[in-house]
């Protein structure tokens, strides 16, 4: 046993404490309609941790509570505990007994108990996984869990498979990995943006940085060339005031001598200064005329460039024209490509919305046929009533018949029966009979054994003759005697005609009649019970014929929007043919524009050429006149240069000597100034650096470029952040964290991705392995439920075990392969119940609650139904909720929950007896009991 007890207070109709207790095998659980049976399943599903409302049958979770009747008041909290037996260690833990215990209050807190100790749901779910027991488990069957079995949705029936393959707890941890994942992909692209962000604080910074340190160390070079540079040129300066001193001293005694030499140069110069401006006008002209034609030739290179630059941009143009013709013909292509594909898949459609057609036909002429079924079998039931009611009359009249029959009997044995005739006279005769006979057989025992003897005695043998022939007579007078003790009317009651076989007569025809009325009242429920099913094809096949008109509408809408698309697509390919035609056009003009182009430039070089020669021509004429020109002139500027140089001589000697004078005392003020601005820059004293003077240092010019150089270079570093030394360490370290961290999680990642790749491979091998046995013993278990036929499972994507849908085809005996929905609803139960025990044969549950599984079966199914069941109690505990009376008593025990007071459920234990060989329902006071139809105790 698993299941040992269940207590409830306040949970639903629960209101009072009551404790139920469990037994091995099969346990019935019944009663009437509304009573709260189904509230003990919502209760045993509830403590293993449902947390479905709508599972539960409430509008939220604290409406499990307790909420009052007429005189009731509602309860502050509900409570269900569960105890459950552990011997068989189905739960994998060491303890014995465990006990759970859920508790709900009005403000809605809920409390876990697991052997008393608080806990959290997480902890039971976890104890059950993989037990085949568990709120979303198989060990809990009722109509929703049916449905789920019989759905159209192949994805819906997995759960059974994956709780039987036990992979369950692996399922979890593949959610658990892929939520870590998951998880763990948000963080890295969390962490990836504060790395971006901190890798950019850090490029910034280190930028900066390397900024401000080579500020720097700019500044410190841009220092020690200012201080050479000063001193280069504090070299300089002291150099060159004595060198101006010299010079000063040379100019003086230069001029003296100059002064004297000049008064004998005018009367030359005057006679050779006509000849000169003669040769000049000539050679004016000749330039002006030069000029003119360069400014043409200038005129037209700048006309050519023009045209090259237009040309270049139209033989541009060309090309572009020429890209976008094969471009726009490219997606003409593509266009009528995905014009293709859409027509095919128009095509596709119209066919699927013909084939939906034929479906459509075929699901209500099958309609048709079971509102056909229907109204025969009703016409049939009405027929068979009306039979029902004439056997009815019939036997009221038959009853009438007996009764005068009986009382027939009862006068006539009055009458014919007189005083003379006794009991008590009857047995004395018997008796006085019986003893003659007795003495009869004493002495043919006495003669036989005489005769045996070696010598017979035969005088003994002729007195034992006398003696029987004496008894004889005797026993005829007695025989004559007892027959005087009966009343005559034995024999007329017993008669051919008598009384009593006309009473057995009526009886006889009565008995054929309740026969006749119980086979048609069978009949009638058969009908019934047929109808039901036919209805419930009927609403199958309308459910059916609503899902594809559905599914017709759907298609004709893509059929819409294909022809949409189509019509768009042509009018794509109208434009873009337009498009491209208007791109041949532009090309056609571009090409046009570089042929005439092509022929300007032409012109233009031709005229440029010409106009080159000619200035070639007119450079040759002023060559000559410049050549006698500068002979001409020459002589006279020789006149005029050694006049010239003579003044020049003497006024550079007057001005150097001057000069000399002023750059020394120049030269003395620019060392001071040396010295005062390096101060007012620096604030220091370029006296500090004074051993420098006597260094051999480079050239002020280029001591001067290196600095303007650094200058440059700290100019164009820009603004200075002076605090990014800092900053930047800062960032480097904040970075090289962050990108560690970045690792850490990509390798946890990585390695929680090869994890899940373990346990999805270790799943999909225990599914197959669950999958195949389950195939296998589905089949078998089929047949022996159905007495024949066959079924198979199908994985809808063999590719994808672990996310694929489980198809189920059946085919009962005497009918052809088909899915479930075209099956009855006692085929649909029984095909759901094969799949479930053939399920317990790969893993079985504990325990198993099934909650009215066998309504739509019919005795026959039932008969099947509990043949196997009892072959599955042995290992298992079974609590069926049901109100057929053959599963009933095909259980070993029973719970009988009613409503005693309104509103407030209550349990009673029962158990199943046999009295005569037929099972009997017996309470705990070992008192038979029966129930009505709705399941009411009767007595």
């Amino acid at each position: 046993m698993f299941l040992k007890s269940l207590d409830i207070f306040g949970f639903k109709s629960f209101a009072d404490r009551t404790h139920i207790e469990f037994t091995d095998g099969i346990t019935s659980l019944l009663g009437p309609n509304g009573c709260g049976k189904s509230n003990i399943v919502d209760a045993i599903k509830w403590v293993l941790g449902e947390q479905s409302t709508k599972t539960l049958r409430a509008g939220s979770m604290q409406d499990v509570i307790f909420n009052g009747t007429d005189t009731r008041k509602p309860l502050g909290f509900a409570e269900v505990t569960l105890k459950v037996d552990n011997e068989k260690r189905h739960i994998p833990t060491d303890i014995p007994e465990i006990v759970i215990r859920r508790r709900i209050y009005r403000s809605g807190e809920s409390e876990y108990y697991l052997n008393s100790q608080r806990c959290l749901l997480k902890n039971i779910k976890e104890l059950f996984m993989d037990t085949g027991v568990g709120k979303s488990a198989y060990s809990i069957l009722e109509q929703g869990k049916i449905d789920q079995i019989l759905s159209n949705k192949p994805e819906d029936r997995r759960y059974i498979f994956e709780e039987a393959a036990g992979i369950s707890r692996f399922k979890q941890k593949c959610n658990e990995a892929q939520n870590r994942i998951l998880r763990s992909e948000e963080n890295i692209k969390e962490l990836m943006v504060t790395v971006q962000e901190t890798k950019r604080t850090y490029d910034r910074t280190k930028s900066q940085a390397l900024k401000a340190m080579e500020w720097e160390e700019l500044n410190r070079r841009s220092f020690e060339l200012d201080v050479d540079m000063r001193f280069s040129r504090l070299q300089t300066l002291s150099k060159l005031k004595k060198m101006r001193e010299e010079s000063r001293n040379r100019a003086l005694e230069r001029a003296e001598e100059l002064k004297k030499k000049l008064d004998l140069f005018d009367d030359d110069i005057s006679s050779s200064s006509g000849e000169v401006d003669s040769y000049r006008d000539k050679a004016r002209k000749i330039e002006i005329e030069i000029s003119s034609s360069e400014a043409s030739i200038e005129g037209i290179a700048n006309t050519i460039s023009v045209l090259e630059e237009n040309f270049r941009t139209y033989v541009d143009t060309l090309s572009r024209s020429d890209e976008r013709i094969r471009h726009i013909l490219s997606e003409i292509e593509r266009t009528r490509d995905e014009k293709e594909s859409s027509s095919i898949l128009l095509d596709d459609y119209l066919d699927s919305i013909e084939e939906k057609k034929e479906q459509l036909e075929y699901s209500e002429s099958l309609l048709f046929k079971r509102r056909e079924e229907i109204r025969r079998l009703e016409e049939e039931n009405r027929r068979i009533e009306g039979e029902n009611e004439e056997l009815e009359e019939r036997l009221m009249l038959l009853s009438e018949e007996l009764k005068r029959a009986i009382e027939d009997l009862v006068e006539e044995v009055d009458s014919k029966t007189g005083s003379e005739y006794s009991s008590e006279r009857r047995m004395r005769a018997d008796e006085e009979m019986k003893s003659s006979i007795s003495l009869l057989r004493s002495e043919a025992e006495s003669i036989s054994r005489i005769l045996s003897s070696s010598s017979p005695d035969y005088a003994l043998i002729e007195r034992s003759y006398s003696r029987i022939g004496m008894l004889l007579g005797k026993i005829e007078e007695l025989f004559s005697s007892y027959k005087a003790s009966i009343p005559p009317v034995v024999d007329s009651l017993l008669s051919p005609d008598g009384v009593i076989a006309v009473k057995r007569e009526i009886e006889r025809r009565e008995r054929e009649d309740r026969r006749l009325l119980e086979h048609n009242r069978r009949e009638i429920s058969t009908n019934r019970m047929n109808i039901g099913v036919y209805q419930e094809d009927i609403q199958n096949y309308q459910g059916a014929i609503i899902d594809i008109k559905e599914h017709i509408a759907s298609l004709k809408g893509l059929v819409d929007n294909q022809r949409e698309k189509i019509l768009s697509l042509d009018r794509i390919i109208s434009e873009k043919e337009i498009e491209a035609e208007d791109e041949r056009d532009k090309r056609e003009i571009a090409k046009r524009r570089v042929d005439d182009i092509s022929l300007r430039i032409k012109g233009e070089d031709e005229k440029k050429l010409r106009l080159k020669n000619r200035v070639d021509q007119l450079r040759m004429e002023s060559e000559e006149i410049n050549q006698a020109l500068n002979s001409k002139f020459k002589a006279l500027s020789k006149k005029r240069q050694e006049k010239d140089d003579t003044q020049k001589a003497l006024n550079d000697s007057e001005r150097e000597a001057e000069s000399m004078k002023l750059y020394i005392e120049n030269t003395n003020d620019l060392v001071k100034e040396v010295f005062t601005s390096f101060f007012e820059k620096y604030s220091r004293n370029l006296g500090e650096f004074g051993e420098k003077m006597d260094e051999e240092l480079r050239g002020e010019g280029e001591i001067k470029k290196e600095l303007e150089e650094v200058g440059r270079r700290i100019v164009s570093l820009g603004n200075i952040n002076h605090l990014a030394k800092e900053e930047f360490d800062q960032a480097e370290d904040q970075y090289k964290f962050f990108l560690k961290q970045l690792e850490d999680y990509q390798k946890a990642k990585s390695d929680m991705e090869s994890v899940l790749k373990e346990i999805e491979d270790r799943s999909k091998e225990l599914f197959l392995k669950s999958y195949k046995e389950i195939s296998l013993n589905f089949q078998a278990m089929f047949k022996r439920l159905f007495g024949g036929g066959r079924a198979e499972l199908r994985l809808t994507d063999e590719e994808n075990v672990l996310s694929s849908g489980i198809d189920i085809l059946a085919q009962p005996p005497g009918k052809s392969m088909a899915t479930l929905s075209l099956l009855s609803g006692g085929e649909r139960s029984m095909t759901a119940v094969a799949l479930l025990f053939a399920t317990y044969q790969v893993k079985p549950s504990p325990f198993c609650i099934l909650d009215e599984i066998d309504a739509a079966l019919d005795d026959r199914n039932i008969g099947y139904f509990l043949d196997v069941l009892q072959d599955f109690s042995r290992d298992s505990q079974f609590i069926i909720i049901t109100h057929n009376v053959h599963t009933v008593t095909g259980g070993n025990s029973m719970l009988g929950v009613s409503q005693m007071e309104a509103g407030v459920s209550t349990a009673v234990s029962y158990r199943i007896a046999s009295v005569k060989g037929e099972p009997v329902i017996m309470n705990e006071k070992s008192e038979r009991v029966t129930f009505d139809s709705e399941g009411r105790p009767l007595s």
